[in-house]
């Protein structure tokens, strides 16, 4: 009874760790991921959004110092320029690095947003 009292702890804390989030990955005015339910980590080293959907494209983000971020996004263009999402983040974001505004990672061509409130602001 103990286990499956701490199995369903453990289940309800990693939930709602990444519920509540409305995610938006935006790139030279192109709408690449919006979904309300995503998942947002952010550690010291990292921040990740995107959801655990295959075929669904995500973001990492990286500190640079000085309020700005660079990333990496799970794109790949293929010869006649369809673009489409791959299982690795190897592409860099557009635009250069990003300044983060509330919620969100800006650039010039990027717009990546990880909302916790209960309604997006897009």
């Amino acid at each position: 009874m103990k286990r499956l009292l701490l199995a369903t702890i453990a289940a309800l804390s990693v939930t709602a760790a990444h519920a509540g989030h409305n995610c938006r990955i935006q790139v030279n005015g192109h709408t690449y991921l919006s979904a309300k339910t995503c998942t947002f980590t952010k550690d010291s080293d990292a921040v990740f959004i995107g959801t655990e959907k295959r075929g669904d494209y995500f973001a990492y983000l990286y500190p640079e110092g000085d309020g700005l971020w660079s990333g990496k996004w799970s794109v790949s263009e293929d010869e006649k320029g369809k673009v489409y999402s791959k299982s690795h983040a190897n592409a860099d974001l557009p635009g250069g690095l990003l300044k983060q505004e509330g919620d969100c990672w800006i650039n010039a061509q990027v717009k990546i947003c990880a909302d916790r409130r209960t309604s997006a602001r897009w």
